[in-house]
């Protein structure tokens, strides 16, 4: 009888201990997935990022239709996002061709102007770009397809981003001639 007893005491405890960490990963699942979603870069025209997630339907059109290749597919570590599509336009920019908007069924990828599509916003790191550095270049501002209204020369031909203007698309952060790129792009609090 006192090793029946044992057993069924070990039972519970490994029963409790597989109930803690089942329910810890679980909330720690839960914790961590919306940051890592709003961290990811959304198609043009991408609804806000708890409505694409509630909207989008996974089906991967978007991606399928991406001519530039540009759309990728969030696997496992993206938590909630997980088939939804994102894009990271430093490494493969988006050429603002709308495609994904036309295809997408479920409205979580909504029909927008080009000149109202807000991907995300390029950042140059000053203390790392060959023209801010005293260099001579311009990579960037010649690959942006805004030049002159996203992005402009100033003084000393040194360029810079107006935020308002930017799509995000990524052609500046990907013509950059440094590897790690002196050009970054960073999610915007209201897309389009």
């Amino acid at each position: 009888m006192p090793q029946e007893e044992e057993r069924l005491s070990r039972r519970k405890l490994f029963g409790l201990v597989k109930d803690k960490l089942v329910g810890a990963g679980s909330a720690a699942l839960q914790v961590a997935a919306p940051k890592l979603a709003s961290g990811l870069l959304r198609p043009p025209g991408a609804v806000e990022e708890e409505e694409f997630l509630a909207t989008c339907r996974r089906c991967g059109k978007c991606i399928e239709a991406c001519p530039g290749g540009a759309l990728r597919e969030a696997g496992p570590e993206h938590g909630l996002a997980l088939g939804t599509p994102y894009l990271v336009p430093g490494e493969v920019p988006c050429s603002l061709c709308l495609t994904c908007q036309q295809v997408c069924p479920s409205g979580a990828i909504q029909s927008l102007a080009r000149d109202k599509v807000r991907i995300a916003v390029a950042v140059i790191k000053r203390d790392r770009c060959l023209a801010w550095q005293g260099g001579m270049c311009r990579a960037c501002y010649d690959r942006c397809p805004d030049r002159g209204r996203a992005m402009v020369l100033e003084s000393f031909r040194r360029p810079v981003i107006r935020e308002s203007d930017c799509s995000g698309c990524g052609n500046c952060a990907h013509a950059c001639v440094l590897k790690p790129a002196a050009i970054v792009m960073k999610p915007v609090e209201k897309r389009g």
